[in-house]
């Protein structure tokens, strides 16, 4: 192991004293903070980065590099000394395009590197794109950026135009047969633009998880989708020529601690602009009692539109749903329970709406006793959201499904 430690060293220290390379190709020294998260990009030439990081004792290193475009990505962390501290690869090799992991708890202070590279390092022969983001466990007082108050966000090699953010924390259940490895929490998110709109799925949980941060455009799952709704001029099919139009991301839990809050923000990409569909799979109210609360805030400039969302049973289920919203700044309160009745004629109704994610091999079709809101306040505050079942009387899985516009900042 020292062998392969020391060569590891070598070539880095080597490699960096390169100066043959074009500038654009050589590898990136620069600082980081915690609670950062970096962008770029390991080509053949420069296939690896140097992060530098000012660390104190007791700090507890967790850092996280998620590989996009066909790297492999390897982490590796060296004191104040350049002496190797661990690497990602001691336990597990990360895949392509997957998540490279380490964590370390400094016993001395100073300025740590984490160098960012790729399996084989010079032997290897994968390149591509990748987000590096590092944390300190043992510091909670160092706050995170607020994706609630982000016009724009980055995301791999794309600078994004918020359209919606919303978090939520659903029930966590860890029964008492479980087996390692068996999913304990799983979500899906769609995205699905009209009129243009590009999306692309960020994601954020509270607790770091083997895939901490995920961000992707891929529309794999998306095909066949179709949306058969009485406020679309017509009905919406997404086929294999609509793939900048749609992505979808899974969200999985199988260890034995809850994922947390579960940030998802949806961008725009490249500036496009128009209507938009997000579905929410994987929700429910496992006891009559339960209930789950949202916050939704729609993107800045997205403020002056409305934003509807609506609560739909699965096939064969007797929920009940309803739906309440408050705005704090405004003192302004909302409620749906059946849509379609009196006190939901702010949004429109989808009684018999058929709902189809090309991945399920069944549709959602919504009825009278399923509730939807509308936000609309100038304000644009977050709102708090509770989705929950009428007098608390049934219970049952659900989507959420919401429906915006980011309009064209020409």
């Amino acid at each position: 192991m020292k062998q392969i430690i020391y060569s590891l060293l070598l070539i880095l220290l080597i490699s960096l004293s390169t100066s043959t390379y074009a500038q654009d190709e050589e590898p990136l020294v620069a600082d980081i903070n915690y609670n950062m998260t970096v962008q770029e990009t390991l080509t053949d030439h420069a296939f690896f980065d140097w992060w530098r990081i000012d660390v104190e004792i007791g700090d507890v290193l967790v850092v996280s590099m998620d590989a996009q475009g066909g790297l492999q990505p390897l982490l590796g962390l060296l004191d104040e000394n350049s002496e190797l501290l661990t690497r990602s690869d001691l336990e597990t090799v990360a895949d392509v395009d997957g998540v490279a992991y380490m964590q370390h708890t400094a016993l001395t202070a100073g300025k740590y590197t984490i160098i960012a590279s790729r399996d084989g390092r010079d032997q290897g022969t994968t390149t591509g794109g990748y987000l590096l983001t590092v944390t300190n466990r043992n510091n909670p007082s160092v706050s995170r950026p607020n994706p609630f108050l982000e016009t724009e966000f980055r995301c791999s090699e794309w600078l994004l135009t918020n359209a919606l953010t919303f978090r939520f924390s659903e029930d966590y259940i860890k029964s008492e047969t479980l087996t390692p490895g068996q999913l304990t929490e799983s979500y899906r998110i769609s995205a699905y633009g009209l009129d243009g709109f590009e999306p692309v799925i960020r994601v954020l949980a509270d607790v770091l998880q083997d895939r901490p941060l995920d961000c992707t455009d891929s529309p794999k799952g998306t095909v066949d989708t179709q949306f058969d709704l009485p406020f679309l001029d017509t009905p919406y099919a997404v086929t294999s020529d609509d793939e900048s139009y749609a992505a979808m991301v899974t969200v999985t839990n199988s260890s034995d601690e809850p994922l947390g809050d579960i940030i998802v923000s949806i961008g725009a990409k490249e500036g496009t602009s128009g209507r938009f569909i997000v579905i929410l799979e994987g929700m429910g109210l496992h006891e009559r009692t339960d209930d789950d609360e949202f916050l939704v805030r729609r993107g800045a400039f997205a403020g002056d539109t409305a934003l509807d969302m609506y609560m739909i049973g699965y096939p064969n289920n007797r929920l009940d749903s309803l739906l309440e919203a408050y705005d704090e700044e405004t003192d302004t309160y909302q409620l749906c329970d059946d849509i379609g009745r009196d006190d939901c004629t702010n949004v429109d109704p989808i009684a018999n709406a058929l709902i189809k994610i090309g991945i399920n091999d069944y549709d959602y079709t919504a009825d009278r006793f399923d509730a939807g809101l509308r936000i609309d306040s100038p304000d644009n505050n977050p709102i708090q959201v509770l989705f929950r079942s009428r007098e608390y009387n049934t219970d049952g899985l659900y989507l959420v499904m919401f429906m915006g516009e980011l309009p064209s900042n020409d």
